[in-house]
């Protein structure tokens, strides 16, 4: 019995080594047997056994068609990869091989879609394999001619360069780079050119060409043909027989970039405004460097009046130790109610304060009870504290009762409204004559419709008789009066440059003042309200005060609008100057880059003549 079972045992052993035996190899281990005995081999493996490794395939572009090595190699099979054909390489033999490498001068490059491949030469490197040396150009010093027999003579490049600004109550500012392209083809960028209402020197400009890497540029001469507040004009001259010949246009670049990484980092043209500001005791220029105690401010409202609405609140007279500024954290409570929110404007009247919020603690008209006002002004911000006065062509517009015989017809669109002066009275009225300007507010009791009335309107175009005027907010003006005689329109304008220090300045532009102890530096406007009245800057900011007298420059520094800053680079006169190798008066040693002049001539590009011929 038990020899039954041993050779049924066995029996079974050889059955399975039989069927095992059966697929070639066992398929090698890359593959399963599969039904006829039939291997199925593993990916990347092949032939009856499965002991062939597949060799990375690609478009043969002789033929169009995908094969191993691409056609262009041998597989081996052994470890799947290709040998490429002499001139082949890549894993597939997909592209051709460069040269030598490119001897180690220049890369390798290719169009991608055709396998083709060729060497790009470094800088002043040169053949198929990048090997030679560029030898010097220069000037035949035989021809003094244009050309033979026309009586022209030979002559330098001129170029000029003209940045310009048309930006109306602006001087151009800033700085630019040129971008220049010598004799071989390299192209270089200078470092930044100041630009100014003076411009910058002549020798400034030449030294700062002359000073680019690799002698590209070794002598120019510059001459500065213009110098004003809306232009530098510079002619340059090439006088090297370095640069002879027609030389490529100078590129000028103006947009900046100012980032961490750019190569090289300049600011760009610029749009400037210089202007004073004198502080009084209710016209205090502050700096706060740090964030300020927290002040607390309780006000009357039996005697003055505050209205909220929205997001506003609007005193009947300004509180003089009511002096938040953009950013201030701000605890507003009333009736029993206390809400706590960001000061987002303090409007030019000194009554009017925009928060960041809706009102909550109140609505419509406060006429009794306190409102307790808690405020903590930020670091960082610079501003104007106390009220602002309204200037003396108020008067003038009518601040005063519109007598018999003078008259005032408005007309409204929306966000806009036009007002227009006239009457016998007024027959010599000029508001333009250094009364009325683009950005000065005016605020009306009775001129425009009742949501409209003691809300600033500023001033968005001036003539003779006529006046422009929006809401500051950019909200829609209401009904106004068709047309308004008698003492129903009282007007008080304010002067915008006069007592605000950020009129036309807006986020991202630079500001600059002096004559401070500790803040004469230039900063960075990061948030401004629309009454221009404080800013939040970055820069290190010193806390001091500044009133009773005191007269500090403000100096903005804008992006101008698109269009109006341009420079333009004009060819005066065209090098018409050989440009050579060797001044095809030397052999190129290009092993070496040197050129050996023939007998008589010498120099680096043998352009000097040193015998008579």
């Amino acid at each position: 019995m038990y020899s039954n079972i041993a050779l049924f045992t066995l029996c079974a052993l050889f059955s399975v080594l039989h069927v095992m035996a059966d697929c070639p190899n066992s398929c090698s281990g890359h593959g399963t047997c599969e039904k006829n005995n039939k291997c199925r081999c593993y990916p990347d493996y092949g032939d009856a056994d499965c002991s062939a490794r597949s060799c990375p395939s690609g478009i043969n572009f002789g033929s169009g068609q995908v094969e191993q090595c691409s056609g262009r190699g041998t597989c081996d099979q052994k470890n799947g990869d290709c040998k490429c054909d002499a001139g082949y390489e890549g894993e597939d033999c997909g592209r051709t091989a460069c040269p030598n490498e490119c001897s180690g001068h220049g890369s390798c490059v290719g169009s991608g879609t055709d396998g083709q491949r060729a060497c790009s030469c470094d800088f002043g490197y040169t053949g198929a394999d990048c090997s030679g040396r560029l030898c010097p150009v220069g000037d035949d010093p035989l021809t003094t001619e244009t050309y033979e027999g026309s009586g022209k003579p030979q002559q330098d490049e001129v170029q000029e360069v003209a940045v310009a600004l048309s930006y109306t109550g602006y001087s151009i500012a800033g700085d630019f780079v040129l971008s220049l392209t010598d004799a071989y083809g390299g192209v270089w960028t200078t470092r930044p050119i100041p630009v100014s209402s003076s411009g910058a020197d002549a020798k400034q400009v030449e030294d700062i060409i002359e000073s680019l890497p690799n002698q590209a540029f070794p002598d120019v001469t510059v001459d500065r043909t213009t110098a004003s507040g809306t232009a530098n004009t510079y002619r340059v001259t090439f006088n090297s027989p370095a640069n002879s010949g027609d030389v490529a246009a100078v590129q000028c670049l103006i947009s900046g970039c100012n980032l961490a990484g750019c190569q090289p980092r300049y600011q760009g043209v610029s749009a400037e405004k210089s202007w004073s500001v004198t502080t009084s005791a209710t016209k205090q220029i502050v700096f706060v460097g740090d964030n300020e105690a927290a002040t607390t401010v309780t006000i009357d409202t039996g005697s003055t009046a505050a209205t909220c609405s929205g997001k506003t609140i609007v005193l009947a007279s300004a509180a003089a130790t009511l002096v938040p500024h953009i950013g201030a954290k701000i605890t507003l409570t009333a009736g029993g109610s206390t809400q706590t929110t960001t000061l987002a404007e303090r409007g030019f009247i000194g009554t009017d304060y925009t928060f960041a919020d809706t009102v909550t603690v109140c609505s419509g008209t406060m006429s009794s009870g306190n409102l307790v006002v808690t405020f903590e002004n930020v670091g960082q911000t610079i501003a104007v504290a106390g009220t602002p006065t309204s200037e003396n062509f108020a008067t003038t517009v009518g601040s005063a009762s519109l007598a018999a015989g003078k008259t005032l017809t408005i007309a409204a669109s929306n966000r806009a409204a036009t007002l227009t002066f006239g009457g016998a009275d007024l027959a010599a009225l000029d508001l333009t004559s250094g009364n009325l300007a683009v950005g000065d507010v005016l605020v009306a009791s009775d001129l425009v419709g009742t949501n409209d009335r003691n809300t600033a309107l500023v001033v968005t175009a001036v003539a003779a008789k006529v006046v422009t005027i929006a809401r500051v907010d950019g909200g829609h003006l209401t009904s106004v009066a068709s047309q308004t005689t008698g003492n129903l329109n009282t007007i008080v304008g304010y002067k915008v440059a006069g007592w605000s220090p950020f009129y036309n300045v807006n986020a991202g532009d630079y500001v600059t003042f002096g004559g401070t102890t500790k803040n004469n530096k230039q900063f960075k406007v990061l948030q401004i309200g629309t009454s221009a009245r404080a800013a939040v800057v970055a820069g290190n900011v010193f806390t001091e005060t500044f009133g009773n007298g005191v007269a500090l420059t403000a100096k903005a520094l804008v992006t101008p609008p698109s269009g109006t800053a341009t420079c333009t680079v004009s060819e005066v006169a065209k090098g018409t100057k050989e440009a050579d190798v060797c001044s095809g008066r030397g052999s190129c040693d290009s092993s070496s880059g040197t050129c050996s002049c023939y007998a008589g001539y010498t120099g680096e590009s043998c352009d000097t003549q040193i015998n008579q011929m």
